[in-house]
């Protein structure tokens, strides 16, 4: 009997404050579930996502090192690598893992840097955390495209001087 009274309390309870949570439209104001994703894309990153949109083929990869793995879903891209923060590839066998993903896949363009510091919050730069991954981009890739501090590096093979932009 008691158990009846109990459950019974409990469905009570859950149904008012479920009817308060949607009489009050506490879901919507707190957790913004209407609102477009590009709404949430920084201002400082709005001009290169919109660049990358129009840009990067379905067959084309982008990979950051920007350490900021928000990128992929504002470009509605997996990342190419395992890693989708890379500052997380941090022992010589993953760093060559990431290396071999280069090779295997077609990431046609590099995130490189930008100014949200991200990539280097505990002090510690990618030159230093991800020596050898840094090393291939910098042999295999260039910089092609700055947009509000956000670098944009090639591959070198598709690189033309008619694309680069000073």
């Amino acid at each position: 009997m008691y158990k009846n009274i109990w459950v019974g309390s409990v469905l009570i309870l859950i149904f008012i404050t479920g009817w308060r949570l949607f009489e009050r439209d506490l879901i919507g104001d707190n957790y913004h579930l209407n609102n477009k994703d590009d709404m949430y894309i920084p201002q400082s990153e709005k001009g290169m996502v919109d660049f990358l949109r129009k840009t990067i083929r379905k067959d084309e990869e982008f990979l950051t090192l920007t350490g900021e793995g928000g990128w992929y879903y504002f470009l509605n891209k997996p990342c190419p690598v395992r890693f989708n923060i890379i500052q997380f590839a941090l022992t010589p066998d993953f760093q060559q893992e990431v290396i071999d993903d280069f090779e295997k896949k077609n990431i046609k363009y590099v995130l490189y840097s930008n100014t949200n510091g991200c990539d280097q919050m505990d002090g510690f730069t990618n030159t230093h955390r991800i020596p050898l991954i840094l090393n291939y981009v910098n042999k295999h890739y260039h910089p092609f495209k700055t947009i509000n501090q956000n670098q944009l590096w090639i591959k070198n093979t598709l690189l033309t001087t008619s694309m680069v932009n000073p």
